[in-house]
């Protein structure tokens, strides 16, 4: 029987039952705009955009307890993610995932290393300042990889200080109970006449988690991130940024799989700068000209023992050791033109340039049940991944029209190339030197109609375009899944996007509900070779389709808020007819918040209801459903002390009554996921 799933509806009909006594003449009022970037490239009123956009603000993540990236997006319908423990995780939008989603990193593609294998976050959560979510193809605007939508991390920027001289402190802890994890944070903000800078630094330390079942191994983790931001401002029309960002980690446990004695990345270092200038000539035709430029270069080294693999009657001991150095540099160039007051075109150019390096020692031995040795070969030191890059070149246009003041129209055109080759490597997927181009046109159409003064309804088509990365053309080895194959002859994947969706916004009721369509032709998936064993090929399906729909709705009364929402996806192999892997199963949460409109206390009681997940791919475990109970709470203390800025003491409880289930996406089959979490913080500026 599925029970969340008749929870689910019996909470969604209660709720809207409860929404229909507050929807009098008088709640019917038009509330501000929030503004997102990435939708258009350029600042945009949320509301009325043709796309469905989500913003998050940092505030929200501290409130909530959220140590990353991936459980602080969760809150939006429609995005789920894949995890290997704790920290890493890759995030889901729409039931794609790994290269299908697009990563920026203010405005940027720095997202790379995400492509090969686990991964900690791009940056820690504590130096962003907001995240702004695209579901739906970006490849208009943003090229290869944004086929499922594209996730915008917005880091904290230097503040525009009133005065010519000013200097701003934030300081913060937190402790995380399920697995001792311990977070500081310090960011200073200054200003010097026509000069900001910001440095920001965060440093966190937890042990293995705890779960129901028991302390998962291999999920300890410490590291430092650190980001550096210096900004001129001649005048209001010109701004100049140079960013830095440096990430140290030198244990990160990684849960590989049940024979793991111990998985990890001894050093997972990330360094990155970055330049930006911006210029916003006043009452002209150009309202914007754009560019900004940057290098990363990101390194792994991993180490992994693992004991005792059946092989008949013997046992396989094995320990891993892989080195990973990633390279990227890539720039862009944008402008925007008022070309008639109800015309607005931006156009520019993106390009990328990766690299992949690798070495690997697989040293086995064969042995009994007592650890006698029956056989030692020599090493293995054959690279996963041969000598390989990638480079792209990309033109862009996107053109609004604000027909009338009920229709709005969008459209895009880009055309991508991109070439990927591989040194000639023995024993590797390119023995010969191997070069591959990619090249491919995506398109947009999309409209607003505004149906009244809070409503809107959107609807839009994409073609968006993806081309296979270095991971899945030249990839043969150990990977977590088990033994993975690339396939350098793939085929670049595109996509027929179709979706429509309507909202509503008032002073106290704020609701969307959207529906989509996905076509990707030559999609890539690990296809499992035999059912019953762990190896996988990357293969393109002739035809796979996924639908599904997001709803999710507030509620606002004077001192509380009611708020719920629910996603469904499904994917199919329409060329086999088969089930896709790694969907997510219907899901949806329901909450109340109570709190004062200066924010000096909240605390919020949500339910999570997840279904269970039967429409599996061959070789993929059905999962059981489960239901949550999460809690936040928080206080301004600095009140009562009539202190000068707020400090904040925060208390939340994720799954409260640690309740034992199974993530259908986590790799981690073996083993429940995390438990009560009990998270503590204190945050304040000076």
């Amino acid at each position: 029987m599925n029970r969340p799933f008749s929870h689910l509806k019996r909470i969604i009909f209660t709720f809207f039952l409860l929404s229909l006594p507050v929807l009098s003449r008088d709640t019917l009022t038009y509330q501000m705009p929030r503004i997102v970037v990435t939708a258009n490239r350029y600042e945009k009123d949320l509301f009325e955009s043709h796309l469905q956009a989500n913003v998050l603000h940092e505030d929200l993540a501290w409130q909530q307890g959220r140590s990353g990236l991936g459980e602080w997006l969760d809150i939006i319908p429609g995005i789920s993610r894949i995890q290997s423990g704790p920290w890493s995780e890759k995030q889901v939008i729409r039931g794609l995932s790994e290269a299908h989603v697009l990563t920026l990193v203010d405005g940027m593609k720095l997202d790379v290393l995400r492509h090969y294998g686990n991964h900690a976050p791009l940056v820690d959560i504590e130096q962003i300042e907001r995240v702004e979510i695209i579901r739906g193809p970006g490849s208009v605007l943003y090229g290869s990889n944004a086929v499922a939508g594209v996730i915008n991390i917005i880091t904290k920027s230097p503040e525009n200080m009133p005065g010519a001289y000013a200097l701003k402190s934030r300081v913060g802890l937190q402790y995380a109970t399920a697995n001792r994890q311990f977070n500081q944070v310090l960011t200073l903000s200054g200003k010097y006449g026509k000069y900001n800078m910001l440095l920001n630094i965060s440093h966190r330390k937890a042990d293995d988690i705890d779960t129901p079942s028991g302390r998962l191994a291999n999920t300890a983790f410490s590291g430092t991130t650190a980001d550096f931001k210096f900004g001129f401002h001649p005048n209001d029309a010109h701004r100049l940024l140079l960013s830095t960002h440096l990430t140290r980690m030198d244990d990160v446990g990684i849960p590989l799989n049940p024979r793991a004695k111990s998985a990890r990345f001894t050093a997972y270092n990330r360094d990155r700068i970055a330049f930006s200038y911006q210029w916003h000539p006043e009452k002209k035709i150009l309202a914007h000209l754009k560019t900004e430029f940057y290098l990363q270069q990101g390194e792994r080294e991993f180490d992994a023992f693992l004991y005792h693999i059946p092989k008949g009657a013997l046992y396989v001991n094995n320990r891993l050791n892989a080195h990973r150095d990633v390279k990227t540099a890539g720039g862009s160039f944008q402008t925007g033109w008022h070309i008639t007051p109800s015309n607005f075109l931006t156009a520019g150019m993106d390009l990328f340039y990766e690299s992949d390096d690798t070495r690997r020692i697989a040293d086995a031995e064969v042995v009994d049940i007592d650890d006698q040795i029956k056989m030692n070969p020599p090493a293995d030191r054959t690279p996963p991944t041969p000598g390989s890059s990638r480079k792209g070149f990309a033109l862009f246009l996107e053109d609004e029209w604000r027909l009338s003041d009920l229709i709005s129209l969008n459209s895009g055109l880009r055309t991508d190339l991109i070439y990927s080759d591989a040194d000639g490597t023995a024993n590797t997927l390119t023995e010969r030197d191997k070069q591959v181009t990619d090249g491919d046109i995506s398109a947009s159409l999309g409209t607003v109609i505004r149906l009244s003064g809070p409503v809107r309804w959107t609807l839009n088509i994409g073609r968006a375009f993806k081309s296979p990365t270095l991971q899945e053309r030249f990839f043969k080895g150990t990977a977590q899944v088990g033994y993975l194959e690339g396939n350098p002859d793939l085929k670049s994947e595109t996509s027929m996007n179709l979706d429509s969706g309507l909202r509503l916004k008032t002073e106290r009721l704020e609701t969307s509900l959207s529906v989509f369509r996905n076509q990707i032709d030559h999609y890539i998936i690990m296809n499992p070779v035999v059912a019953t064993a762990d190896t996988f090929l990357y293969e393109n399906v002739g035809e796979a389709v996924l639908y599904g729909a997001e709803w999710d709705a507030r509620l606002r009364w004077t001192f509380f808020t009611l708020f719920a929402d629910v996603a469904y996806v499904r994917g199919q192999d329409r060329e086999q007819n088969t089930d896709l892997p790694k969907m997510p199963p219907l899901h949806g949460t329901l909450g109340i918040e109570l709190g004062n409109k200066s924010g000096d206390y909240w605390i919020t009681l949500s339910g999570q209801l997840v279904s269970e997940q039967t429409l599996v791919a061959k070789n993929e475990m059905t999962t059981n459903g489960y239901e949550l109970i999460h809690v936040s709470s928080g206080w301004n203390i600095g009140g009562p002390f009539h202190m000068k800025n707020p400090v904040y003491l925060t208390l939340n409880i994720q799954n409260l009554f640690n309740t034992s289930y199974r993530d259908h996406l986590s790799s981690v089959t073996w083993w429940d996921a995390p438990g009560r979490n009990i998270i503590f913080g204190i945050r304040g500026n000076f």
